[in-house]
């Protein structure tokens, strides 16, 4: 296990393993984001249509990378979002390959996709990529995409 810190683009990483909480809030263009290396938790909540994705993400990716060195038994990535550009897209499926292709076999990962139930559009986002990877992405509905009483930890 990797120990130190290290600082990102602003956002400070605590790499000390256990109890390791990212928090990143939410803005009028880029999503709230919350990390958690206890509960193997990755949430992503609002609008994603950040000037420069691959920038923006790049904070969560290498919280990522050090995070499938020892990760725990189950990973949970929550999907709450009601927009997101292409971009935002690519750089999710990039980080939704990473764990396929880095979670030990001896760990689960799991996807819940929230999308409004009167957005075909990101349904069937949500269905691509239930499509794409091999782990289980559970599709829900929701009747307010913007309700923060949602809870996956």
């Amino acid at each position: 296990m990797w120990h130190g810190a290290l600082a990102v683009s602003g956002i400070h990483f605590n790499l000390m393993g256990k109890g390791e909480i990212v928090y990143i809030s939410a803005d009028r263009r880029t999503p709230e984001i919350l990390l958690s290396t206890d509960k193997g938790l990755m949430r992503f909540r609002g609008r994603s249509i950040p000037e420069d994705a691959r920038t923006f993400f790049a904070k969560v990716t290498t919280w990522l990378k050090i995070y499938l060195q020892n990760p725990p038994e189950k990973t949970k990535v929550v999907f709450q979002l009601e927009y997101m550009n292409t971009s935002s897209s690519k750089c999710f499926v990039d980080m939704l390959k990473m764990l396929e292709e880095g979670h030990p076999s001896n760990t689960s990962v799991s996807v819940v996709w929230y999308y409004d139930v009167e957005d075909e559009d990101m349904e069937d986002t949500g269905e691509d990529f239930k499509n794409m990877f091999s782990f289980d992405v559970e599709l829900r509905g929701i009747d307010d995409i913007q309700d923060n009483s949602i809870r996956e930890e």
